[in-house]
């Protein structure tokens, strides 16, 4: 089973040729392979927003949008990150090696990164490490079907949320979740072929923008990850014919079910919910279909993307159930009524978690070891 890279974000969806309803096009993309991006490290606010969207309220984003005088990349330097502050003592330079998620309609640009000279040094040094670059790019969210969200706000509400979260999960790297070596501000380029002027043709005429000032770069939000090999759930052939070699028995199904709740369970004692739990961000690290074959089989899984992630809710009693995205594809087996499966499992985890954390007397760990003690008693009637 060979890793796949495309996935390890968000899912990579190709381009849609749609009509694009923006009245004057994006300027042209500057990520490209053996590019340079200098920058500084950067500091979050102490504590991340509390909106899981933020929308535009005022409508003074889409004002900007539908005007006639000011492009994409002239709202985007009037829309600048602002959360937190730079470290001007300090400096890295990320050199882009392998694109991963990458082009327009994209929450995150998602590169395989080398790092030149960090300022301080990186945390957990290792020469081996293959490290990854996920830049908060608002410029290429996909800004049609994001409409009534404020996307540059929104942009940076989930830097911070995952900077939160891997921060909150410090003792956890490299063990449920990757490796997290830093955050920073780089500058990214608007000068040239299709940056600083752009050429405009409409109703009214061609007609040429100039950005303001004659900006030549821009800030851009970037979080450096460790690369893990693996594959994420939603690449499993879970429908592979029995006889097949790619097929995944039942006692795999079950370990990797028990696993996610288990790791969803011990993330939660350092008070981070995951907040999009689905398949694709999970990673199987060994996920060899023959070691799958071994009665003792154990999984082991790493979470990735943390962006809809918060600190502090579960110790406010927000704990977010996520867990069904994964029945029907590690339950398929023993259940065939998957609209059954979908309305009884989000009530039983419900039920469980009100019957724990409704007695003040139970500290965090153990509402979350009775979790997972009545999971694995759960699934070992279904697994019968």
């Amino acid at each position: 089973m060979s890793p796949s890279t495309a996935s390890i974000f968000h899912h990579v969806h190709p381009r849609r040729d749609h009509e694009v309803a923006l009245k004057h096009p994006k300027p042209g993309y500057p990520y490209k392979p053996r590019c340079d991006f200098s920058g500084v490290p950067y500091n979050p606010p102490e504590k991340h927003p509390e909106e899981d969207v933020i929308y535009d309220e005022d409508g003074h984003l889409e004002k900007q949008l539908q005007s006639t005088s000011q492009t994409p990349l002239t709202i985007t330097l009037d829309n600048p990150p602002n959360l937190g502050h730079d470290d001007p003592t300090g400096k890295i330079k990320l050199h882009l090696e392998e694109r991963l998620q990458h082009g327009d309609l994209h929450t995150a640009q998602v590169w395989r990164v080398r790092v030149d000279e960090p300022q301080p040094a990186l945390p957990h040094p290792d020469s081996k490490a293959i490290i990854l670059a996920k830049f908060f790019d608002p410029l290429y969210w996909d800004w049609d079907k994001n409409r009534n969200v404020h996307f540059f706000k929104q942009s940076e509400n989930s830097f911070c949320r995952e900077i939160a979260c891997y921060r909150a999960l410090e003792q956890a790297q490299g063990k449920l979740v990757p490796r997290s070596y830093g955050c920073f501000t780089v500058q990214v380029p608007t000068t040239g072929a299709g940056f600083l002027r752009t050429t405009l043709t409409g109703a009214t005429g061609n007609k040429t923008h100039s950005i303001a000032g004659g900006a030549s770069t821009r800030p851009v939000r970037v979080l450096l990850v460790e690369y893990i090999r693996g594959t994420p759930l939603d690449n499993l052939d879970w429908d592979a014919d029995p006889k097949s070699p790619h097929h995944i028995p039942s006692h795999a199904r079950k370990a990797i079910a028990l696993r996610i709740m288990e790791q969803d369970a011990e993330i939660n004692l350092f008070d981070v919910a995951h907040g999009d739990l689905a398949d694709r961000n999970v990673i199987l690290v060994n996920d060899s279909y023959v070691q799958m074959r071994a009665p003792d089989w154990k999984p082991e899984l790493r979470f990735i993307d943390f962006d809809r992630g918060g600190v502090g809710f579960i110790s406010q009693g927000k704990y977010m159930n996520q867990l069904k995205n994964h029945w029907k594809k590690c339950l398929r087996e023993q259940w065939s009524n998957y609209e059954e499966l979908d309305d009884m499992v989000p009530g039983l985890l419900d039920g469980w978690i009100r019957d724990t954390s409704g007695s003040g007397d139970m500290t965090i760990d153990q509402i979350e070891g009775e979790r997972k003690k009545r999971w694995k008693e759960w699934l070992e009637t279904v697994f019968k």
